[in-house]
């Protein structure tokens, strides 16, 4: 479904309500597993494809995946599974709304994700992330890309700019807007502090904040530090994880979206 209005995340007219169950994947790779000290629940998975007894050894690259407002559906999981099994790296997702999703919050919802601030809670979370990929996983700490998607794109920004450092990231179709919009904080002083060594790849969408397209404030400086920005003229906000890919467009490109993902991490991890 399209969105009719404004929200406090996604822009007007963007992809909201994921689509029918049956839209969803036949099989997911990974596994459930809940973290630290917070119970952070994730979704990770390694790239076995099969139920070999002896499976293949993991990489020592990871992905952590920041999700959009609507946490950890399948489609998203199964985005997970095609980043690890195409580009062999240790992948988990994690879950900072509890369960929770946009749906539950549709009054108030720059209220919901204000209960849901960078710290403490997004940063803890972060923290058992990056903690079970390197002490568990035998990650290299070195080697750990994120990429978000939607409300995904400001809590890697809001970390970046906190000190927490990354390889490399990757946001599709961001809203670094909740920033201004749920915390009534800077948005651009969080653009412009986040770490000059992380290269990032943005992805906007046509009804995307103007700023991160190319020749746009916030594209001069992703550019100036390494990174790049690819415009989807034909997609709205949202089509990577809720688009309609029975529609030939929203297909095309959202495979071109993940591929190019997945070609900035194996490149950089």
């Amino acid at each position: 479904a399209v969105a009719a209005s404004a929200m406090s995340c996604c822009p007007k007219g963007s992809w909201d309500v994921p689509l029918d169950p049956s839209e969803n994947p036949s099989r997911l790779y990974g596994t459930l597993v809940t973290l630290g000290s917070k119970d952070t629940p994730c979704y990770y998975t390694c790239g076995s494809t099969t139920d070999s007894a002896t499976p293949p050894s993991p990489s020592k690259s990871g992905i952590i995946v920041f999700p959009d407002v609507w946490g950890m559906i399948p489609r998203t999981k199964s985005i997970c599974d095609t980043f690890a099994q195409c580009g062999r790296h240790q992948v988990l997702m994690f879950d900072p709304f509890r369960g929770e999703t946009k749906a539950d919050h549709e009054d108030d919802t720059a209220g919901w994700l204000a209960s849901v601030p960078y710290r403490p809670n997004v940063e803890t979370d972060i923290e058992a992330c990056l903690e079970y990929l390197v002490d568990a996983k035998g990650v290299d700490r070195d080697k750990i890309g994120v990429h978000g998607f939607c409300w995904g794109a400001w809590a890697i920004a809001k970390a970046s700019s906190s000190g927490l450092r990354f390889k490399a990231a990757v946001w599709a179709h961001p809203s670094t807007g909740i920033e201004r919009r749920a915390f009534g904080g800077d948005e651009e002083a969080m653009i412009h502090n986040m770490a000059i060594s992380l290269p990032v790849l943005v992805m906007p969408g046509s009804n995307d904040d103007a700023r991160f397209k190319n020749d746009g404030e916030f594209s001069e400086v992703i550019r100036s530090r390494g990174g790049k920005v690819v415009d989807f003229p034909d997609m709205i906000h949202g089509w990577t994880t809720r688009g309609d890919t029975s529609i030939p467009e929203v297909r095309r490109d959202t495979e071109k979206a993940l591929g190019l993902a997945l070609d900035y991490f194996n490149e950089r991890l």
